[in-house]
């Protein structure tokens, strides 16, 4: 490499503009020239929330085939160290919501420059992280591990399933701290899991099981706050895609606890064959942009995507279905949809699915993850 291009590469990111930051998913952009350019980063499973892929690609790539982590353009020295301001902004941001981060080279036609290139670039964005790289099929995958990932614990996450007649509701009023709600419950309900807001618990009603949803911080009681104004809603019932609400904690100012409907366990592939979406992401990528959200591919695109792969008029026409239901959702309540690619947030209730955490909207976003 030339010393005027590894200077360059140093010194020379372009600026660039967050279109969203979601506890699952981040989106930014930035211009080299004429050509617009779009990083990414997103969980890449739901069992593992701190692990995240990243790329970006040229915005006009409207193409689920085209590798991510290269530019295509020649200007690979101002891209690289714009991605790398990028990147560093995000982890500053998502701080410990971030243990592993994972992306790819194109190795294709003997570019070892480009690996080259993102080896230095892991370098000198995270210098005491881990860096593990593995050649396959013509790429390189990159895995670097943060230390302190060694010293945590993994959260369990909640697994939406399950207030029972003789709770005693005081255990719940104002005044009560998260601590005495949670053990409270925890003595009388098997705990699910726990993520970073709320905790899962089973509980029987009238001879069913269903989902008790307890805050156990301030973001959690916004969280419910969101889930029990939505689910409660007349609209919002009638769109038939929202778990059925049971009660809620009407004590407080912000619900301490939420009671839903129990929805079966269901995986993407499950969801996705129902729907006729491919996969989750690209029913959400769809409803945004039907929404006239920011989207990384259009509903055009995707319907292009899922023809050209088989889908019949009628699949067509379901995916089309639930992509407007969701884009109504998303307007009607100000739901950010990025979550919905997740399958831990669906479930199957009577055999269609639902959606069971939908606490989720711009104010969440914007209290607790956008900085």
């Amino acid at each position: 490499m030339r010393a005027s291009e590894f200077l360059t590469e140093l010194f020379d990111p372009k600026s660039f503009n967050w279109e969203f930051r979601g506890s699952e998913e981040a989106f930014a952009n930035f211009k080299v020239g004429e050509q617009e350019f779009l990083w990414w980063a997103r969980v890449m499973n739901a069992r593992y929330p701190n692990v995240w892929t990243l790329g970006f690609k040229q915005r006009d790539q409207d193409d689920y085939e085209k590798s991510f982590g290269r530019t295509g353009t020649g200007n690979e020295f101002t891209v690289i160290p714009t991605v790398v301001a990028i990147t560093k902004s995000f982890l500053q941001q998502y701080g410990d919501k971030v243990m592993e981060l994972r992306f790819s080279s194109d190795d294709e036609g003997g570019d070892s420059g480009r690996t080259s290139a993102y080896t230095r670039m892991v370098k000198r964005l995270l210098p005491t992280w881990n860096l593990h790289t593995k050649k396959e099929a013509g790429e390189t995958d990159f895995y670097l591990t943060n230390p302190k990932a060694y010293e945590k614990v993994d959260e369990e996450i909640i697994d939406e399933m399950p207030l029972p007649a003789d709770w005693n509701p005081a255990q719940y009023g104002p005044g009560t701290t998260f601590k005495a709600r949670l053990a409270y419950a925890l003595e009388r309900a098997k705990k699910l899991g726990t993520g970073s807001s709320r905790v899962a618990t089973v509980i029987d009603y009238e001879g069913r099981p269903t989902v008790l949803k307890i805050a156990k911080n301030q973001k959690g009681l916004a969280q419910n706050s969101v889930e029990a104004d939505i689910l409660s809603d007349g609209y919002g019932s009638q769109l038939g895609i929202l778990i059925p609400i049971i009660d809620y904690d009407e004590q407080n100012r912000e619900p301490t606890w939420i009671h839903t409907e129990m929805a079966q366990k269901a995986t993407d592939k499950q969801l996705s064959s129902i729907m006729k979406c491919g996969d989750l992401s690209m029913l959400v990528h769809a409803a945004n942009s039907i929404a006239g959200k920011k989207s990384f591919y259009s509903y055009d695109s995707v319907v292009k995507y899922l023809r050209d792969h088989g889908a019949s008029d009628s699949d067509l026409e379901t995916f089309t279905d639930y992509t407007n239901v969701l884009a109504d959702l998303a307007n009607s309540f100000d739901v950010e949809l990025a979550d919905m690619a997740r399958a831990a947030n669906w479930g199957l209730y009577h055999g269609k699915p639902v959606i069971v955490d939908v606490g989720f909207n711009s104010n969440v976003m914007n209290q607790y993850y956008k900085k």
